[in-house]
């Protein structure tokens, strides 16, 4: 009986030790891609306006992460972070990507919550 008790008071305190705090749920708006329609050869930007929803206040800091590819070969990032209070990631585009498409993702981890939003735009 005495195990059984010990047993489960170790599984309760080792619950909510375990158990992370519920983050601020945030809101993001689509994607912005400038240029709108990339050009092959250049660089082009992502962007995306966060805030929280309890609050409506724009969230400033985080971690920043995104990723692009054209077909199946992934872009190098150029810079990601923040920019006039926006999560931003520019990518330079190979000048063999003209009349394809670029698709990719942004995210942000802040607050103890994650937001992510995806983009694709075709390629002159």
């Amino acid at each position: 009986m005495r195990f059984l008790v010990l047993t489960a008071a170790f599984l309760a305190l080792a619950g909510a030790a375990g158990a992370a705090p519920a983050g601020v749920r945030l809101k993001t708006s689509q994607v912005v891609v400038v240029p709108d329609t990339p050009v092959g050869g250049h660089s082009f930007t992502a962007n995306m306006r966060v805030t929280r929803r309890d609050s409506g206040a724009v969230v400033r800091s985080g971690k920043v992460t995104c990723a692009a590819r054209v077909g199946t070969r992934s872009l190098v990032r150029v810079r990601a972070g923040f920019r006039s209070g926006r999560v931003s990631c520019t990518w330079k585009l190979p000048s063999s990507a003209s009349g394809r498409h670029v698709n990719g993702w942004l995210r942000l981890d802040a607050l103890g919550s994650l937001s992510r939003r995806f983009f694709g735009r075709p390629i002159l």
